[in-house]
């Protein structure tokens, strides 16, 4: 289990590839193995609002991920410190996600100098998509 109390560092993960495993019981070893914890992070440019006509449900933020990572955690480690492994500079309306299958995700929008705890509408706003990763432990 991954161990975040000494923060964490969002990776763009560049030029890693998995192990190929080649073994003919390799599926049934996966079968058992227990899953492991993979939080991944997205990073999204506010463009404006939407002209879209979509219907649909949209799912709301969390508040914590895999009993893993609160809300005011990452937020505090967001302020305090470049948690980005690339060169970044947060822009006014910038939006990050980290997700976890099954468990939901958090999301923080960049607004006046400060990373806060919010999240766009997806049927009003318009955003681009900038950088995605994973999120490795310190």
């Amino acid at each position: 289990m991954c161990d975040f109390s000494k923060g964490f560092k969002l990776c763009t993960c560049k030029g890693k590839t998995p192990p190929i495993v080649h073994h003919k019981k390799s599926k049934r070893r996966k079968r058992h193995a227990p899953i492991p914890v993979e939080l991944t992070w997205t990073l999204y440019r506010y463009m404006g609002a939407s002209t879209s006509t979509l219907d649909g449900m949209t799912e709301m933020p969390s508040f914590s991920l895999a009993n893993q990572l609160s809300v005011e955690f990452v937020l505090t480690q967001l302020n305090l410190s470049n948690c980005f492994d690339f060169d970044y500079t947060p822009s006014e309306g910038d939006c990050l996600k980290i997700r976890h299958i099954g468990s939901g995700f958090l999301s923080f929008i960049f607004k006046n100098r400060t990373w806060t705890i919010g999240s766009y509408d997806p049927f009003r706003d318009s955003t681009e998509r900038v950088q995605a990763g994973k999120v490795q432990e310190l």
